[in-house]
């Protein structure tokens, strides 16, 4: 395989990179690479994302071989990620997250959700702030719903749980959540 165009498939890619194709490789990097470091970026802030980016892009490639194809390969490698940002978060201990804007910049894998809603300005820090007090499991499902747009299936992809399991996690993440901003906080 030349050159891996945009617009090549991701079982083509998939089947070309396990094949020992460079450029098939760089292409599922290139694809990914913004996505994998802004979810790193939110999920364990900015000081430790790119390495845990690159911890990630290497363990895709690594792990290529174990994708089956019934999930989408984003979502195969969201759960990667999230994977190896929760086993950093559980080693080190518990300090808040020193977020920034360009964790907000870069490209998401699905859509955002219609639910994220980030303000500008005191809202916007109120947020984050909020999300930083969350437990890890709140944070992390909060984030990849309502500001990445994972579907519910996708989550429980993701996360490895049942999709009963993500609709009540979410209920209480979202829960958490304002009661972390407060009863005088207003989304506008």
């Amino acid at each position: 395989m030349k050159r891996p165009a945009a617009t090549t498939s991701q079982d083509e890619l998939v089947a070309a990179a396990l094949r020992g194709d460079r450029d098939a490789q760089g292409e599922i990097i290139r694809r990914f690479q913004k996505p994998v470091l802004g979810l790193c970026s939110q999920l364990v802030g900015p000081r430790q994302a790119e390495d845990l980016a690159q911890d990630s892009l290497t363990q895709v490639l690594a792990r290529l071989d174990t994708f089956t194809g019934r999930s989408d390969l984003g979502t195969w490698i969201y759960r990667i990620t999230t994977n190896i940002c929760l086993t950093y978060l559980r080693r080190r201990k518990r300090s808040p997250l020193r977020t920034d804007d360009s964790a907000q910049a870069c490209d998401p894998i699905g859509e955002p959700g219609g639910d994220w809603r980030v303000q500008t300005g005191e809202n916007r820090g109120s947020i984050r702030r909020a999300l930083e007090s969350l437990a890890d499991e709140h944070r992390v499902i909060l984030i990849l719903r309502d500001v990445r747009g994972l579907e519910y299936e996708q989550l429980a992809e993701v996360l490895g749980i049942a999709p009963g399991t993500v609709r009540s996690r979410l209920f209480r993440a979202r829960r958490a959540l304002r009661e972390a901003l407060g009863p005088g906080f207003e989304s506008r």
